[in-house]
Formats: structure tokens, C-alpha cells, sequence
């Protein structure tokens, strides 16, 4: 029961001091993962089924003050995990079809997309940062994180393509963080405070989400979250 290991996890993490551990719950009511026991936690009252209005803040936040990890937004496969000595990668940088007439939109460029061939199997594309060419997410070092530009595909169709990551902060950027906060009840202040802290520890900061978050939107606001 993944329920009881976060139960054990966190009665053994709030032994510890605030400067060495600390957690905030985003939940409607104050549940019984907050204590006053401590003061390493925080709670913060939300309006329900709007986590995802609080989680696009944070992102458009974060975005705008360059507070992401770009080092590691920009490997996209194994051989960028290999000179960067990572053990993951990111699908920042990984091009997508944005053209709205096009069959492909909204899925990955692949190398078959331009070449001809089954595209199954065949390797996703990205902007190689050195060369500024399209190149093998896995073969490239470095992918370019803010990209827009326009791709012939092998059926001699011109389709227009961007990053992931120029994806997510054009969705970011529709509203404003007065207007989440608006959706969401969360004060922006709060939302800037927690961006902040958030991204201030490098791979030290994580987020637990459980399901679908009980909410009839809540396959959305875990996207959003995880994101």
C-alpha cells in the first residue's frame, strides 16, 4: 500500500529539522498530514478540483524567471545522459507537430516523418544545440529548448514544429497569475513563495500526486502537476 510508506516516510522526515526537510499539502481542508507539531510543513487551502489552475501558475512562474533547470532540461536522450553524467533525460526539447490540418499534430517528429518509413520505431527529432539541425533525441548531446520553426516532411508537405518546452510555456502564458489565482483561491504571493522554494534544491524537490486525485478533473490537474 503506497499509502503507508508515505505515512512512514514522512512521521520519519519530520524528525528532522526544518532547514534539513519541509513539505506544504495542497488540499481543500486542513488534512492530517499537517501537524503543529513541527514547523517544517505548511498547508495550503485550495478550491477543489483546481490544482491544475495552481500547478500552470507555478509553471508560468518558474518559466518566466528562469528558475528551471535548463542543464538538464536540454538532454533529450542516451548519449546527452552520457556527457552529462545523468541518469534520466527530459522530453524538453523533443519537437512537436503543431500544424492543426496536419494527421501528425500533436505527436512527436520523427526521423521517418522526413525520411519516408515506418515511424513506429523510428527515432524522435530534436534542434541539435551545437548544429542547429534536426538530429536523433539519442545521438544529439544537446537539444534546444526554445524552438519554433518549419519541417518538409517526406510526402513533400511543409508542417510547422516546436519543443515541448515552447509548448508548455505557450500554455502557461494564456492566463495571467492573478487570473489562476483567481481559479484557484491560492493568493499569488503564496504560488510565487512556493515556485521559489520549490526550485531551490535542485533534484532535492519533489512532488507526490495519488491517482486521480479524487476530482472529476483530477486525471488533468495530476498532468499538470507532474508536469
Amino acid at each position: 500500500n503506497p499509502f503507508k510508506r508515505q505515512a512512514r516516510l514522512l512521521a520519519n522526515a519530520r524528525t528532522k529539522d526544518a532547514s534539513e526537510f519541509s513539505y506544504a499539502v495542497v488540499a481543500p481542508s486542513l488534512p492530517m498530514t499537517n501537524t503543529m507539531a513541527t514547523q517544517n510543513n505548511t498547508w495550503i487551502p485550495i478550491l477543489p478540483g483546481t490544482d491544475s489552475a495552481m500547478a500552470m501558475a507555478m509553471i508560468r512562474y518558474i518559466i518566466d524567471n528562469r528558475r528551471y533547470n535548463e542543464n538538464y532540461l536540454t538532454v533529450p536522450g542516451q548519449a546527452g545522459m552520457k556527457a552529462a553524467k545523468a541518469i534520466s533525460h527530459s522530453n524538453a526539447t523533443h519537437l512537436v507537430i503543431i500544424e492543426e490540418n496536419s494527421p501528425l499534430y500533436g505527436q512527436f517528429l520523427r526521423l521517418a516523418d522526413i525520411e519516408g518509413g515506418e515511424r513506429a520505431e523510428s527515432p524522435i527529432l530534436t534542434i541539435d544545440a551545437a548544429t542547429g539541425a534536426l538530429a536523433d533525441v539519442n545521438v544529439a548531446p544537446r537539444g534546444t529548448l526554445y524552438h519554433e520553426g518549419e519541417v518538409t516532411l517526406a510526402d513533400g508537405t511543409k508542417v510547422d514544429v516546436a519543443s515541448s518546452f515552447t509548448m508548455l510555456k505557450r500554455s502557461a502564458d494564456k492566463h495571467t497569475l492573478e487570473e489562476y489565482s483567481a481559479a484557484c483561491g491560492v493568493p499569488v504571493a503564496t504560488i510565487e513563495g512556493l515556485s521559489k522554494k520549490f526550485t531551490n534544491h535542485g533534484h532535492k524537490a519533489a512532488i507526490v500526486s495519488h491517482g486521480g486525485m479524487m476530482s472529476g478533473n483530477g486525471f488533468y490537474n495530476t498532468c499538470a502537476i507532474l508536469a
